[in-house]
C-alpha cells in the first residue's frame, strides 16, 4: 500500500491491524503505534514533502481502517471516546 508516495511495510499494517484486533479502539489509539514505526528520513524517501510523521500516520491509519471496514472485518460500535467513533473487530 502506497501513502503519499511512500510504501507502507508490512510491519507498519500488521502493527496497527493487531491493536484493532485485540479490542475496541479509537483512531487516535492507532496513530501513535504507526508514528513511532515510521523511519526518520521518510521525508527523504518520498513525496511526501509537506506532510508531518503525524499527517502520515494518519492517512495511514485512515487507509488501513478503509480497508478493513470495507471487508466488513470493522465496524463502529456507536459508542464515543473524546468526540471520535469507538470501532471494534467483528471478524477473524
Amino acid at each position: 500500500m502506497k501513502v503519499r508516495g511512500f510504501e507502507v511495510p508490512v510491519e507498519i499494517k500488521a502493527a496497527a491491524l493487531a491493536r484493532m484486533e485485540r479490542g475496541p479502539f479509537v483512531v487516535a489509539e492507532i496513530v501513535p503505534l504507526v508514528r513511532k514505526m515510521l523511519p526518520p528520513d521518510l521525508r527523504a524517501d518520498c513525496t511526501v514533502f509537506r506532510l508531518s510523521h503525524s499527517e502520515i500516520a494518519d492517512r495511514i491509519v485512515d487507509r488501513i481502517l478503509q480497508g478493513e471496514k470495507k471487508a466488513g472485518r470493522v465496524e463502529k460500535t456507536g459508542l464515543y471516546r473524546t468526540g471520535s467513533p469507538i470501532w471494534r473487530w467483528v471478524s477473524e
